[in-house]
């Protein structure tokens, strides 16, 4: 199955899983376009990477962890 760029949610689980303990707001957007120029698949091309992509996959990511926390840590009753 060949994936693209386009799949946010896909590219921020996996940086998620890749990156566990990383809070995405600290992940410059050129580290950040080296990780996920670095996850298996070479139908993603290089120059597609824009910093609008590296944005929402950012903010995928940290909606991703906030909501992993919230399950971890349930508000009060």
């Amino acid at each position: 199955m060949m994936r693209t760029w386009d799949e946010i949610q896909t590219l921020a689980a996996e940086l998620s899983t890749l990156y566990p303990d990383v809070d995405p707001r600290e992940v410059p957007l050129k580290k950040m376009r080296d990780a996920l120029l670095e996850l298996p698949d070479e139908h993603r091309p290089a120059d597609r990477v824009t910093p609008e992509l590296l944005e929402a996959v950012r903010k995928a990511w940290l909606e991703g962890a906030l909501a992993e926390e919230e399950e971890e840590s349930p508000g009060e009753p």
